[in-house]
């Protein structure tokens, strides 16, 4: 009897136990470290944007704009420069690696993901990606770009996506 009360009593409090984390987007904070993962949450905004991309996902547009992209960065006062690769497949995969140097150091990271896009009316392309790494999981980015010959170009920030392959 006290064994099928125990058994009943882990059954009900297993989903308690054992909840899963809300698929979606989360956002990184600024802090310290916890367990070797940054401090994040989930963001109800930004996995709402994110559902909605994928729904309006362009699947031609992502065809047509799928390859992989050098982007460099380099800081205000050239004391650092990042380096990024970045891959976006037409079925939706993406994947990055990257080299961040600055002073006498460099740190390489690398993650993979989702990608979804489609055409504004603005005559642009909003991109969105949902991407894990090594300090992140299921972050959200999205980016309006447009197209310069085979290049993505922010339309706001002017940041190059050099086309490589």
């Amino acid at each position: 009897m006290r064994l099928a009360v125990f058994s009943l009593f882990i059954a009900a409090a297993a989903p308690a136990l054992a909840q899963p984390a809300p698929e979606g987007c989360y956002i990184t904070r600024d802090g310290p470290m916890i367990a070797g993962n940054t401090a994040a949450y989930f963001d109800q905004n930004l996995t709402a944007n994110w559902l909605a991309t994928q729904r309006a996902a362009n699947p031609q547009l992502m065809a047509s704009i799928a390859g992989t992209y050098y982007i460099e960065i380099v800081s205000p006062n050239n004391d650092a420069v990042s380096r990024s690769y970045r891959t976006i497949d037409a079925n939706g995969l993406f994947s990055y690696q990257d080299q961040t140097c600055g002073g006498f150091t460099c740190s390489n990271n690398g993650g993979h993901g989702q990608w979804a896009a489609h055409a504004t009316q603005r005559n642009t392309i909003y991109l969105m990606i949902n991407w894990s790494d090594l300090s992140r999981t299921s972050a959200c980015i999205s980016a309006e770009l447009y197209m310069d010959g085979s290049d993505l170009v922010g339309a706001g920030d002017q940041i190059r996506w050099r086309r490589v392959q």
